[in-house]
């Protein structure tokens, strides 16, 4: 579901002049990109969709960004900076093999519904004829560091599991996870997620 914009823009000539050069161009950067969040849960992002939605000129765009693409770059890499905090502090925070999974899959889940459209751009995303998209690479990174703890603690649980193992959960949670953010919710999503996790490593 597409958020309201925070920051509805002044009219004409009514900027906060207490407000520094680059505490406005902050506001009206973050003004674009609420916008072309919003714009892309309903269709294409266009330059002149994003203007309108933001209440701001064209010129005004082009300062900021290039392009409808560069925006979502920039909205891709926010929601990429978080989820990869998120899943750290959950490798980290957690102690056993399936702890980890578990706190994985929450923050996981967490953060993508936090920022659905921003999480939906992450893992939608391709560069040439990548098989994960950026988020889903984030994932795949975290669930080999758990293989990798596991049989160093001389825990067995992942015994079996192998490059090939990490990478097909990655792209099993991508796709669920897309599925879940468009309307498709699953039921007891976290349970479902590590439940499949676990399966495809053991």
């Amino acid at each position: 579901m597409a958020r309201s914009i925070q920051l509805p823009a002044p009219g004409r000539g009514a900027y906060d002049r207490s407000l520094s050069r680059s505490e406005r161009d902050a506001q009206h950067r973050e003004r674009l990109l609420l916008a072309a969040a919003e714009v892309l849960a309903d269709g294409p992002a266009t330059v002149a969709r994003i203007v309108e939605r933001a209440g701001v000129g064209r010129s005004t765009f082009y300062e900021f960004f290039d392009s409808p693409e560069h925006v979502l770059e920039h909205l891709e890499q926010r929601a990429l900076r978080t989820l990869e905090s998120a899943l750290d502090s959950a490798f980290n925070e957690a102690r056993t093999p399936l702890e980890r999974v578990r706190a994985l899959t929450r923050s996981w889940l967490m953060e993508l519904e936090a920022r659905p459209i921003e999480a939906r751009v992450a893992l939608t995303r391709r560069i040439g004829n990548k098989l994960l998209s950026p988020a889903s690479k984030l994932l795949h990174r975290a669930l080999e560091r758990c293989v990798q703890a596991a049989r160093q603690d001389g825990m067995g649980w992942f015994n079996a599991a192998d490059d090939v193992s990490a990478l097909a959960a990655a792209a099993a949670v991508e796709v669920l996870s897309r599925r879940h953010l468009a309307g498709q919710p699953m039921r007891d999503a976290q349970r479902t997620l590590s439940d499949l996790i676990i399966k495809l490593l053991r």
